[in-house]
């Protein structure tokens, strides 16, 4: 019994030495975290940004997600107000040279900005098409070549897809190709429009 009890003291001992040892270790990691962040802390409000910055930030995400920002390409991006809403920051974007207005795709409306690197974009593109309609020497930009005649597939979702959102689907063409028979308009299936899984192919820009 004696050897019994000195076993069972000798294991509470050790197990309070253990309990000690990791209290101690515990106080420690406290004081050190206490002393690497000591100093005076008060909780501060953030600051709201100003409705002229929120406008301004909304306006140059449009631009380098769309290109072109008109009034169909504010309502499809969701945002408050639509165009109305950006059109003091657009005009003094305007006036300071960062963006240009005008008519640069057809079907966006009458009131497009754009910046000055997305406009001469569209006219190397336009010029491209009208060198392979007319014959004449190609511009010296392959690349717009290139990205003219060539054929993009995106998403129906996707923000770069402007059919059905800021521009009307083209017209489903009724003729034969070939040996495919004809698209029946009329039919639910044959009309493209902006749902999950759908794709869209775009040609010649």
């Amino acid at each position: 019994r004696r050897a019994a009890s000195r076993r069972t003291s000798l294991r509470y001992r050790e197990a309070k030495a253990e309990a000690r040892t990791a209290a101690a270790a515990r106080a420690y990691a406290r004081s050190a975290f206490q002393e690497a962040f000591a100093g005076r802390w008060s909780l501060l409000v953030p600051c709201e940004a100003s409705s002229t910055l929120q406008a301004l930030g909304t306006a140059e995400s449009l631009l380098d997600r769309y290109g072109v920002v008109s009034r169909d390409i504010a309502l499809a991006a969701g945002v408050p107000g639509g165009l109305d809403s950006l059109m003091p920051v657009l005009r003094q974007m305007e006036a300071a040279g960062e963006v240009a207005r005008g008519m640069f795709v057809d079907g966006l409306g009458p009131a497009q900005f754009a910046t000055r690197e997305v406009v001469e974009r569209l006219r190397d593109i336009q010029s491209a098409l009208n060198c392979g309609d007319t014959g004449k020497n190609p511009i010296s930009d392959l690349s717009a070549i290139e990205d003219a005649q060539g054929v993009v597939v995106l998403d129906a979702e996707d923000p770069a897809n402007l059919f059905g959102a800021g521009i009307p689907w083209p017209a489903v063409s009724e003729t034969t190709v070939g040996d495919t028979a004809p698209i029946d308009s009329a039919l639910p299936a044959a009309k493209p429009n902006r749902r999950e899984g759908a794709a869209v192919a775009i040609a010649d820009g």
